[in-house]
């Protein structure tokens, strides 16, 4: 049971964050934590299921990103914009 719960120095090193940070995360209910005593505990499944759902997170947000610019080159190219002048105005 002892390795299930974290503190926040060892989620600092997981995230690869500094403790402040882990700190604001936690205090704004972006992670899941608890408090023992005054002190922040992280379950290393709940965890664990956040940082996966981050994960598809990201994935989900790339796709819609890439899905829009599509849509914006393929409008522009039918009013007679170059795509290459567009895919550069995006990045």
């Amino acid at each position: 049971m002892k390795e299930d719960i974290l503190t926040v120095r060892e989620i600092a090193e997981m995230l690869k964050l500094a403790d402040k940070t882990v700190y604001s995360l936690v205090s704004d209910g972006e992670i899941p934590g608890f408090k023992v005593g005054g002190s922040w505990r992280f379950s290393k499944k709940e965890l664990e299921k956040w940082v996966a759902a981050q994960n598809r997170k990201a994935s989900e947000n790339k796709k819609a990103r890439s899905d829009k610019s599509k849509y914006l080159v393929c409008l522009l190219d039918l009013q007679g914009a170059e795509p290459i002048t567009l895919k550069r105005n995006l990045e």
